[in-house]
C-alpha cells in the first residue's frame, strides 16, 4: 500500500498561493526574490496535517473504519502517530461526513490524493484530497486539519458578489484536465466544492458551494490571464487577504510602506500636537483621532514585522549570519528527568499526597464538545455558558457587537439612580 502523502507543490501557481496569485500577479516575482528559507512553508502543524491526511488516504483506499489507524506512523511523518484524540477529532468526522456524501450519491466513485496539473499551463498542479462522481454530480472534497486559521469555501469580494475559494477551484480544474472521466460533457455539471475543516472550534466544519463545468473553465481564463501578468515586465501588485500568509510582504511595497510613509506619520504627530502649543494656551488633544491613527498603522506594520522576524530567524537556523543577532536559547524550564512512576514515589516519600502529586482537571466545554460530537453527541443544555474573556480592540469591519465598557454601564446607572432619588425626594416634598 502507499500511504506517503506528496509535499510537492507549484512555486508559481498551486493550491496555496493561488488566491495570491489571483489577486495579486506581482507576488510571485517577489517571491522569486527571497530566499528559500523564507519561502519553506514546512512545520510541525503543516507535518501533523499531512500525517493525518495520510490516514484519511490509508483509510478511504482500503475501506477500513477510523479506528484501523490507531497508533499507525505515516512514511515521513513518523513524529505524529495517530492518536485516539486525532481519530475522534479529526479523522472521524471527515469520514462521517464523506459516507454521507456517498450516501446521498447512491455510491461515489473516487480517487483520493491524486497529483493534477492543469495540462494547458505548464508548472501549474497540485494534490486533490478527494474526486468523487456520483450521478447527478462531481465533488471535490479539500481536508483542512489546522485549528488556528478559518477556511471557507467561499467568499464576497468588494462588491459582494460570491466568489469560490480559488484553491478548490484550482484542484477541480487541474483535476478536469488530468481527469476528465470524472465529470460530464455538460457544461452545466454541477461540482460542489467542500473545504472540511473539524478541528475548527468556532462555527461549521464542513462549508461548501457548488460550481458548474462552465465556472471551472471561465476560471481557468481567469487565471490564464493572471499567469501571463505574472511573468510580465510590470505586473499589477494588490494587497488583500491573500497576503496572510504570503511571505513576499516582508518586502512587499503595500505592506512595508507604511514603515516609512512619511505623510502618516506627519498625520499622527499632528493629531498629537493638536495643532500647536502656545504658552497662553495649551490645545486639547483629539485622542479618539489620534488612536485611531496608531491602531491604523499597527495594523499595518505588525503583520510585516512578524514576517521579518520569521524569516531571519529561518535563515539564522540555517547556518546564515545576520549582523548584529544571533541565536540563543529560549528561557529554560526544569522537566522530570526520570519516568513519572519514579518520581511520584519519590515525591510520595517527601509527603505530597495523592491529589498534590497527580491532580486531575476536568475536560473543557470545547474538548468535550468535540469528542461527544463524534460519538454523535453534543454539550448537554444547561450545563455551560459561553463566557468571554474579556475585551480587546477590533475595527468596525468586524462582524461582532461593540460592548459598552463597565464603567460607562457604571456610570449610567449611577445617573439613573440619582435621577430616581431625586425624583423621590421632590415627591415626598410637595
Amino acid at each position: 500500500m502507499n500511504t506517503s502523502i506528496s509535499s510537492e507543490h507549484s512555486s508559481f501557481i498551486g493550491g496555496s498561493n493561488c488566491a495570491r496569485r489571483v489577486n495579486c500577479p506581482a507576488s510571485y516575482q517577489m517571491e522569486q526574490k527571497l530566499p528559500v528559507s523564507a519561502k519553506d512553508e514546512s512545520s510541525d502543524y503543516a507535518d501533523e496535517g499531512s500525517a493525518l491526511h495520510a490516514a484519511m488516504a490509508y483509510i478511504l483506499n482500503e475501506d477500513l473504519p477510523a479506528e484501523a489507524v490507531l497508533d499507525m506512523r505515516f512514511p515521513g511523518y513518523e513524529r505524529f502517530p495517530i492518536t485516539q484524540e486525532l481519530i475522534d477529532t479529526a479523522i472521524k468526522p471527515c469520514i462521517d461526513y464523506f459516507n454521507g456524501l456517498d450516501d446521498e450519491a447512491g455510491g461515489l466513485s473516487f480517487y483520493v490524493e491524486k497529483r493534477v496539473a492543469v495540462r494547458s499551463m505548464p508548472g501549474v498542479f497540485g494534490t486533490v484530497d478527494v474526486v468523487g462522481r456520483g450521478e447527478y454530480g462531481s465533488v471535490i472534497l479539500d481536508w483542512k486539519f489546522g485549528i488556528g486559521v478559518e477556511v471557507l469555501a467561499w467568499y464576497e469580494d468588494d462588491d459582494g458578489t460570491i466568489v469560490a475559494n480559488e484553491q478548490p477551484m484550482l484542484y477541480t480544474l487541474a483535476t478536469l484536465e488530468t481527469h476528465p472521466e470524472m465529470f460530464d460533457d455538460d457544461p452545466d455539471w454541477p461540482v460542489t466544492l467542500v473545504i472540511a475543516q473539524p478541528r475548527w472550534r468556532d462555527g461549521e466544519n464542513f462549508d461548501s458551494i457548488t460550481v458548474t463545468v462552465k465556472d471551472i473553465l471561465a476560471f481557468k481564463d481567469k487565471l490564464m490571464a493572471a499567469a501571463a501578468l505574472a511573468t510580465s515586465d510590470n505586473p499589477p501588485i494588490s494587497k488583500g487577504s491573500w497576503c496572510r500568509f504570503a511571505p513576499c510582504k516582508s518586502i512587499c511595497p503595500l505592506h512595508v510602506g507604511p514603515l516609512f510613509d512619511a505623510a502618516r506619520l506627519a498625520e499622527l504627530q499632528a493629531a498629537v500636537d493638536g495643532g500647536g502649543r502656545t504658552e497662553e494656551t495649551a490645545i486639547a488633544v483629539d485622542w479618539g483621532k489620534t488612536y485611531a491613527h496608531m491602531l491604523d498603522l499597527a495594523a499595518r506594520i505588525e503583520p510585516v514585522i512578524r514576517e521579518w522576524r520569521t524569516q531571519a530567524q529561518t535563515w539564522l537556523e540555517e547556518g546564515n549570519a545576520i549582523p548584529g543577532y544571533k541565536l540563543v536559547g529560549k528561557r529554560a524550564t526544569r522537566k522530570w528527568s526520570r519516568p513519572d512512576a519514579s518520581v511520584e514515589r519519590k515525591l510520595y516519600k517527601l509527603g505530597l499526597s495523592k491529589d498534590e502529586r497527580m491532580p486531575r482537571a476536568l475536560v473543557t466545554a470545547p474538548q468535550a464538545e468535540k469528542l461527544l460530537k463524534a460519538r454523535g453527541h453534543s454539550l448537554p443544555d444547561g450545563y455551560f455558558a459561553a463566557v468571554s474573556s474579556g475585551l480587546t480592540l477590533a475595527a468596525d469591519s468586524d462582524s461582532r457587537h461593540a460592548v459598552e465598557p463597565v464603567r460607562n454601564v457604571i456610570a449610567a446607572l449611577t445617573h439613573a439612580l440619582s435621577a430616581l432619588g431625586a425624583a423621590r425626594t421632590e415627591e415626598e416634598e410637595n
